[in-house]
Protein backbone atom coordinates (compact mmCIF):
# COMPACT_ATOMS: atom_id res chain seq x y z
CA UNK A 1 0.00 0.00 0.00
CA UNK A 2 1.26 3.46 -0.84
CA UNK A 3 2.37 4.77 2.50
CA UNK A 4 5.21 6.43 1.01
CA UNK A 5 3.92 9.71 -0.33
CA UNK A 6 6.16 12.45 -1.10
CA UNK A 7 5.68 14.85 1.40
CA UNK A 8 4.64 13.17 4.96
CA UNK A 9 6.79 9.91 4.94
CA UNK A 10 9.73 11.15 6.70
CA UNK A 11 6.49 12.15 9.44
CA UNK A 12 5.03 8.54 9.62
CA UNK A 13 7.25 6.43 11.34
CA UNK A 14 7.76 6.96 15.38
CA UNK A 15 11.04 7.45 16.04
CA UNK A 16 12.75 4.61 17.64
CA UNK A 17 15.87 3.98 19.65
CA UNK A 18 16.65 0.43 18.69
CA UNK A 19 16.32 -1.22 15.35
CA UNK A 20 16.39 -5.20 14.80
CA UNK A 21 16.36 -7.07 11.27
CA UNK A 22 15.02 -10.34 11.76
CA UNK A 23 14.93 -11.23 8.40
CA UNK A 24 15.81 -10.11 5.29
CA UNK A 25 14.63 -11.74 1.84
CA UNK A 26 16.08 -10.88 -1.92
CA UNK A 27 15.25 -12.25 -4.72
CA UNK A 28 15.52 -11.02 -8.55
CA UNK A 29 14.09 -11.48 -11.99
CA UNK A 30 16.71 -11.51 -15.39
CA UNK A 31 14.70 -11.54 -18.42
CA UNK A 32 16.83 -13.38 -21.39
CA UNK A 33 14.61 -12.00 -24.38
CA UNK A 34 14.95 -7.87 -24.02
CA UNK A 35 17.08 -5.05 -24.70
CA UNK A 36 16.15 -2.30 -22.31
CA UNK A 37 15.22 -4.58 -18.95
CA UNK A 38 18.01 -5.56 -17.23
CA UNK A 39 16.58 -6.99 -13.88
CA UNK A 40 13.86 -6.90 -11.71
CA UNK A 41 14.22 -7.29 -7.78
CA UNK A 42 12.84 -7.05 -4.30
CA UNK A 43 13.90 -7.46 -0.68
CA UNK A 44 11.88 -8.09 2.04
CA UNK A 45 13.37 -6.85 5.39
CA UNK A 46 11.20 -7.85 8.47
CA UNK A 47 12.29 -5.61 11.10
CA UNK A 48 11.68 -5.50 15.33
CA UNK A 49 11.11 -1.90 16.92
CA UNK A 50 12.20 -0.45 20.43
CA UNK A 51 12.92 2.51 22.02
CA UNK A 52 15.63 1.28 24.08
CA UNK A 53 16.76 -2.73 24.39
CA UNK A 54 15.47 -2.50 27.91
CA UNK A 55 12.06 -2.95 26.99
CA UNK A 56 10.14 -5.73 26.96
CA UNK A 57 9.82 -8.09 23.61
CA UNK A 58 6.35 -7.89 24.36
CA UNK A 59 5.65 -3.97 23.51
CA UNK A 60 7.83 -4.08 20.58
CA UNK A 61 6.83 -2.46 17.19
CA UNK A 62 7.30 -5.12 14.15
CA UNK A 63 7.24 -4.49 10.77
CA UNK A 64 7.83 -5.43 7.41
CA UNK A 65 10.23 -2.91 4.66
CA UNK A 66 9.78 -3.55 1.58
CA UNK A 67 12.17 -2.41 -1.59
CA UNK A 68 11.21 -3.10 -5.22
CA UNK A 69 13.97 -2.29 -7.60
CA UNK A 70 13.94 -1.61 -11.44
CA UNK A 71 17.27 -1.63 -13.34
CA UNK A 72 16.74 -0.92 -17.37
CA UNK A 73 19.26 -0.35 -20.11
CA UNK A 74 18.74 3.29 -19.97
CA UNK A 75 17.30 6.16 -18.12
CA UNK A 76 14.93 6.90 -20.38
CA UNK A 77 13.71 2.99 -20.89
CA UNK A 78 12.85 3.37 -16.75
CA UNK A 79 9.38 4.96 -17.47
CA UNK A 80 8.24 2.16 -19.93
CA UNK A 81 7.89 0.11 -16.89
CA UNK A 82 5.10 -0.09 -14.59
CA UNK A 83 4.26 -1.90 -11.10
CA UNK A 84 0.83 -3.15 -10.22
CA UNK A 85 0.89 -4.51 -6.58
CA UNK A 86 -2.28 -6.64 -5.61
CA UNK A 87 -3.12 -6.97 -1.93
CA UNK A 88 -5.45 -9.73 -0.09
CA UNK A 89 -6.03 -10.09 3.85
CA UNK A 90 -6.56 -7.23 6.78
CA UNK A 91 -5.38 -4.86 9.51
CA UNK A 92 -7.61 -5.36 12.59
CA UNK A 93 -7.22 -4.48 16.24
CA UNK A 94 -7.50 -7.44 19.24
CA UNK A 95 -8.50 -7.01 22.87
CA UNK A 96 -8.03 -9.07 25.96
CA UNK A 97 -9.76 -9.25 28.64
CA UNK A 98 -8.01 -12.30 30.69
CA UNK A 99 -10.13 -14.57 29.02
CA UNK A 100 -11.60 -13.80 26.22
CA UNK A 101 -10.22 -12.33 23.07
CA UNK A 102 -12.40 -10.24 21.16
CA UNK A 103 -11.53 -9.12 17.23
CA UNK A 104 -12.20 -5.12 15.76
CA UNK A 105 -12.12 -4.15 11.96
CA UNK A 106 -11.11 -0.79 13.26
CA UNK A 107 -8.13 0.12 11.30
CA UNK A 108 -8.92 2.53 8.04
CA UNK A 109 -6.82 3.28 4.94
CA UNK A 110 -7.20 4.94 1.81
CA UNK A 111 -8.65 2.51 -1.07
CA UNK A 112 -9.55 4.30 -4.36
CA UNK A 113 -10.02 7.85 -3.84
CA UNK A 114 -11.91 6.56 -0.25
CA UNK A 115 -11.00 5.82 3.00
CA UNK A 116 -12.03 2.12 3.79
CA UNK A 117 -11.85 -0.90 6.57
CA UNK A 118 -8.15 -2.02 5.88
CA UNK A 119 -9.42 -5.62 4.92
CA UNK A 120 -9.65 -6.86 1.36
CA UNK A 121 -11.06 -10.44 1.06
CA UNK A 122 -9.84 -11.46 -2.46
CA UNK A 123 -7.03 -9.73 -4.57
CA UNK A 124 -7.26 -6.38 -4.90
CA UNK A 125 -5.50 -4.16 -6.46
CA UNK A 126 -3.51 -1.99 -4.44
CA UNK A 127 -3.80 2.16 -4.36
CA UNK A 128 -4.67 4.85 -3.26
CA UNK A 129 -6.46 6.54 -6.47
CA UNK A 130 -8.02 4.92 -9.91
CA UNK A 131 -4.67 4.31 -10.98
CA UNK A 132 -3.19 0.73 -10.37
CA UNK A 133 0.33 1.77 -10.95
CA UNK A 134 1.50 1.77 -7.55
CA UNK A 135 4.43 4.29 -8.23
CA UNK A 136 2.39 7.01 -9.41
CA UNK A 137 1.30 9.94 -7.38
CA UNK A 138 -1.50 13.15 -8.39
CA UNK A 139 -1.26 12.52 -11.71
CA UNK A 140 2.65 11.52 -12.32
CA UNK A 141 2.34 7.55 -13.18
CA UNK A 142 6.28 7.68 -12.26
CA UNK A 143 6.56 10.37 -9.27
CA UNK A 144 7.52 7.40 -6.19
CA UNK A 145 10.12 5.89 -8.26
CA UNK A 146 13.51 6.83 -6.15
CA UNK A 147 16.99 6.34 -6.79
CA UNK A 148 20.43 7.74 -4.77
CA UNK A 149 23.85 8.41 -6.21
CA UNK A 150 24.73 5.30 -5.92
CA UNK A 151 22.85 3.32 -7.98
CA UNK A 152 23.64 0.69 -5.56
CA UNK A 153 21.71 1.93 -2.38
CA UNK A 154 17.90 1.18 -2.22
CA UNK A 155 17.91 3.49 0.96
CA UNK A 156 14.69 5.64 1.41
CA UNK A 157 16.57 8.26 4.02
CA UNK A 158 19.04 9.33 1.22
CA UNK A 159 17.21 8.66 -1.94
CA UNK A 160 15.47 11.74 -3.95
CA UNK A 161 11.84 11.17 -5.62
CA UNK A 162 12.30 10.94 -9.60
CA UNK A 163 8.99 13.49 -9.40
CA UNK A 164 11.29 16.00 -8.09
CA UNK A 165 14.47 15.17 -9.94
CA UNK A 166 15.11 12.70 -12.49
CA UNK A 167 17.89 9.80 -11.92
CA UNK A 168 21.21 10.08 -12.97
CA UNK A 169 21.57 6.77 -13.66
CA UNK A 170 18.96 3.58 -14.99
CA UNK A 171 18.34 2.08 -11.38
CA UNK A 172 15.26 2.94 -9.36
CA UNK A 173 13.26 1.54 -6.33
CA UNK A 174 10.17 1.70 -4.67
CA UNK A 175 9.34 1.15 -1.14
CA UNK A 176 6.70 -0.09 0.72
CA UNK A 177 5.31 -0.35 4.35
CA UNK A 178 2.57 -1.55 5.36
CA UNK A 179 2.48 -0.05 9.26
CA UNK A 180 3.29 -1.32 12.35
CA UNK A 181 1.82 -4.16 14.28
CA UNK A 182 2.15 -3.87 18.41
CA UNK A 183 0.63 -4.62 21.69
CA UNK A 184 -0.44 -1.37 23.43
CA UNK A 185 2.11 -0.76 26.37
CA UNK A 186 -0.68 1.87 27.87
CA UNK A 187 -3.46 0.08 28.91
CA UNK A 188 -4.43 0.95 32.54
CA UNK A 189 -6.67 -2.23 33.04
CA UNK A 190 -6.59 -5.71 32.89
CA UNK A 191 -7.53 -5.21 28.77
CA UNK A 192 -5.22 -5.54 26.41
CA UNK A 193 -4.97 -4.49 22.82
CA UNK A 194 -3.15 -5.29 19.86
CA UNK A 195 -3.10 -4.32 16.72
CA UNK A 196 -2.42 -7.18 14.19
CA UNK A 197 -1.66 -7.72 10.08
CA UNK A 198 -2.27 -10.99 8.33
CA UNK A 199 -1.49 -9.84 4.02
CA UNK A 200 -0.52 -11.14 1.17
CA UNK A 201 1.07 -9.21 -1.73
CA UNK A 202 1.76 -9.29 -5.71
CA UNK A 203 4.03 -6.95 -6.80
CA UNK A 204 3.96 -7.15 -10.38
CA UNK A 205 6.19 -6.31 -13.62
CA UNK A 206 4.50 -4.68 -16.63
CA UNK A 207 5.40 -2.68 -20.07
CA UNK A 208 3.60 0.37 -19.42
CA UNK A 209 1.74 0.48 -22.64
CA UNK A 210 0.14 -2.97 -21.30
CA UNK A 211 -1.60 -1.29 -18.58
CA UNK A 212 -4.83 1.03 -18.46
CA UNK A 213 -5.01 4.43 -17.13
CA UNK A 214 -7.40 3.49 -14.14
CA UNK A 215 -8.86 0.50 -12.86
CA UNK A 216 -11.75 -1.44 -10.29
CA UNK A 217 -11.03 -3.08 -7.27
CA UNK A 218 -10.18 -6.61 -8.53
CA UNK A 219 -8.16 -4.74 -11.44
CA UNK A 220 -10.53 -6.78 -13.91
CA UNK A 221 -8.92 -4.82 -17.39
CA UNK A 222 -5.91 -5.98 -16.30
CA UNK A 223 -4.13 -8.83 -18.53
CA UNK A 224 -2.31 -10.73 -15.93
CA UNK A 225 -1.03 -12.88 -18.77
CA UNK A 226 1.13 -9.80 -19.55
CA UNK A 227 2.57 -9.24 -16.33
CA UNK A 228 6.51 -9.61 -17.22
CA UNK A 229 7.36 -11.10 -13.43
CA UNK A 230 5.64 -10.90 -10.08
CA UNK A 231 6.91 -11.16 -7.07
CA UNK A 232 4.87 -12.11 -3.56
CA UNK A 233 5.67 -11.18 -0.47
CA UNK A 234 3.64 -11.07 3.68
CA UNK A 235 3.03 -8.82 6.31
CA UNK A 236 2.05 -11.47 9.35
CA UNK A 237 2.05 -10.31 12.64
CA UNK A 238 -0.43 -11.37 14.68
CA UNK A 239 -0.02 -10.54 18.81
CA UNK A 240 -0.43 -13.60 21.43
CA UNK A 241 -1.97 -12.62 24.53
CA UNK A 242 -1.32 -15.99 25.93
CA UNK A 243 2.08 -16.49 24.92
CA UNK A 244 2.61 -12.23 25.41
CA UNK A 245 4.71 -12.45 22.07
CA UNK A 246 4.48 -11.71 18.35
CA UNK A 247 3.35 -14.92 16.09
CA UNK A 248 3.81 -15.20 12.28
CA UNK A 249 0.57 -17.05 11.64
CA UNK A 250 0.81 -19.44 7.87
CA UNK A 251 -2.49 -18.18 6.31
CA UNK A 252 -4.98 -15.42 6.34
CA UNK A 253 -6.98 -14.18 9.76
CA UNK A 254 -10.48 -16.03 9.40
CA UNK A 255 -11.75 -12.39 10.25
CA UNK A 256 -10.51 -11.07 6.69
CA UNK A 257 -13.07 -13.00 5.41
Amino acid sequence: MKLNRLFILPFLLPLFGFVEILKTRTDSFVPRDTTSLKSFGIKVIEKRFRHKTSEPLSIANYMTDVRITLKTQSISQINDYGVVQFIKGCKWESIWNGSQLEKLMSISRDHFGEPTKFIHRDWEVDTDSYDPVYQSYDGDRFALWRWNQDARSDNPETATFTHFKPTPHPTVFLTDQPGTSYKSATSTTAIQTAKNSTLHFKSCLFKMSDLPETTDRPGSNIDMSRAIHCFEWKDKWVFNFQTQSMSQPEGIDSICF
